[in-house]
């Protein structure tokens, strides 16, 4: 009996929670659970087969309604585009290397032997910068952006090809800075930028505020460049947040990197969340593939970006 309560008690505050993660754009703690709907699903689905096993069937209709109301969001994030067929004009990787990762050796090699274009690097701090000196000969163009607030929010951007220009700025105390290069087109195709970002997390008042302030001058930033924009990095929001939808709608790009899949922490493998993004205005097309996390706690993702 004891038990049958525990579990109508865990349904009902499941589902209460549920409800408020509707309201994440007015409060940033309402946000949070919105960034665990696949878990909110799948723990709703494993309590409704408890609770029907031991007769509580009325209150199994409140895990049926716990896995509406958090799976309805993550539909539009089910991918239905397909990539065209053929070599990507043009190949970038994106990771978080995590600052205190255990062997940054082993994530040097895989950017050597992945041989991307370009690379966007979030925490590349002093001791993962030593590292990275192995990689100035593949790739010749490189901006870092040092000016960090807080430990681990370094962000660099390095490319094979060379940019017509490349700036940098920290729009708001606290939060990592912002780089962004413009390139000309490839084979005669159009010009485009680079945008590497590293978005604030917002797990408190005053985080939630700057990553706001934030996300704000980014996306005015963004809507100031013209043609085709590639924006990716650390996002800290996961799709069916309303600091995910924010970000979309400040910026005006689309989200390219589909799916529920995990990308941070990797410790807990696909019990994670999905919070490292490819964002573009104006490719055809864009793959993206995950290529593990080589001892950082979030996973690499590469995009393969076809203009024609």
């Amino acid at each position: 009996m004891k038990f049958c309560k525990l579990l109508v008690s865990m349904a009902v505050a499941l589902f209460a929670v549920s409800v408020l993660a509707y309201f994440g754009g007015f409060a940033w703690w309402l946000d949070l659970p919105a960034h665990f709907r696949p878990h909110m699903v799948i723990a709703g689905t494993g309590l409704g087969a408890l609770l029907v096993l031991l007769g509580q069937r009325r209150f199994a209709v409140l895990c049926v309604g716990i896995i509406v109301l958090a799976g309805a969001p993550l539909l539009r994030d089910i991918p239905f585009e397909t990539a065209p067929a053929g070599e990507p004009d043009l190949r970038i990787l994106s990771w978080n290397v995590f600052y205190r990762s255990s062997d940054p050796e082993a994530g040097v090699a895989m950017l050597k032997a992945r041989n991307a274009d370009i690379l966007i690097l979030a925490e590349t701090d002093p001791g993962w910068r030593r590292h990275m000196k192995a990689l100035d000969e593949l790739y010749p163009y490189q901006m870092h952006d040092d000016t960090c607030d807080d430990v681990g929010c370094q962000v660099s951007l390095l490319s094979k090809r060379p940019w017509r220009s490349v700036k940098s700025q920290k729009f708001f105390g606290h939060t990592p800075p912002v780089i962004w290069a413009a390139f000309d087109g490839i084979d005669g195709g159009p010009p485009f930028h680079i945008v590497a970002v590293h978005i604030r997390k917002a797990v408190s008042a005053d985080g939630a505020m700057r990553q706001r302030k934030q996300v704000a001058a980014l996306g005015k930033m963004i809507r100031s460049l013209e043609g085709e924009v590639i924006m990716a990095g650390d996002m800290n929001a996961a799709p069916s947040s309303a600091a995910f939808r924010r970000l979309a709608a400040a910026t005006g790009l689309r989200n390219r990197q589909t799916g529920l899949r995990a990308t941070w922490p990797m410790e807990i493998g696909p019990l994670g969340i999905s919070i490292d993004h490819f964002f573009t205005r104006g490719p055809l097309g864009v793959s993206v593939e995950r290529l593990g996390s080589f001892n950082s706690d979030h996973m690499a993702l590469e995009a393969g970006i076809f203009f024609r």
